[in-house]
């Protein structure tokens, strides 16, 4: 007879002991069960809040949707407020009391103790929209670089034995060119 590990006793106490946590990070986040649904795009915020290495799997969700069903968090306009790092929106830095902070990957933060901000730019600087390429700019300007004054290195060994065994020694492209028409001698071998 088999055991299945994934339904043990302990295991089971685990993922009841994980789905508290993340229900409670969710309720403190101010995070329904739509937002844990699948497809609703914040149970990545939640599990990573919570400080969890990876996504738990989908009996844990099923506990975590259970629980905040259960006991839905508190509408936060009317939550009460805790002072400190600890509730979600303070910024992240012990004594800041700043009054308006956003989200960034590595958590809350103020404008002045931002990613952006610890480099020393605005909030009106234009290199701070999201998306933009600004680190790299600014990289190439500090080394008197441009997007063009230096090439890819175009000595690369491609062989037959490498792509099939799958090591490539290659640029991304060059292996895919070589892939391609590899592709279409086999096609044309096939039609004729």
């Amino acid at each position: 007879m088999t055991i299945d590990y994934a339904h043990t006793r302990t295991a089971r106490e685990n993922r009841d002991r994980k789905a508290a946590t993340l229900a409670a990070t969710a309720r403190r986040l101010g995070i329904t069960t739509d937002g844990i649904a699948i497809g609703g795009g914040q149970r990545r915020t939640v599990w990573r809040e919570a400080g969890l290495d990876r996504s738990p799997s989908e009996d844990t969700w099923h506990l975590v949707h259970q629980a905040l069903a259960a006991q839905p968090p508190a509408v936060p306009a009317t939550a009460p407020r805790v002072a400190g790092p600890a509730r979600a929106g303070a910024c992240r830095v012990p004594g800041c009391v700043a009054a308006s902070t956003s989200f960034y990957p590595s958590g809350w933060w103020c404008d002045e103790h931002s990613p952006w901000g610890r480099r020393g730019l605005t909030s009106s600087d234009p290199n701070r929209v999201p998306g933009q390429p600004c680190e790299l700019q600014r990289l190439r300007a500090a080394r008197g670089t441009t997007p063009t004054s230096y090439s890819p290195p175009t000595s690369t060994v491609i062989d037959d034995r490498a792509i099939a065994s799958g090591k490539r020694r290659s640029t991304t492209a060059t292996f895919q060119a070589v892939k391609a028409a590899q592709d279409h001698r086999t096609r044309a071998r096939r039609t004729a």
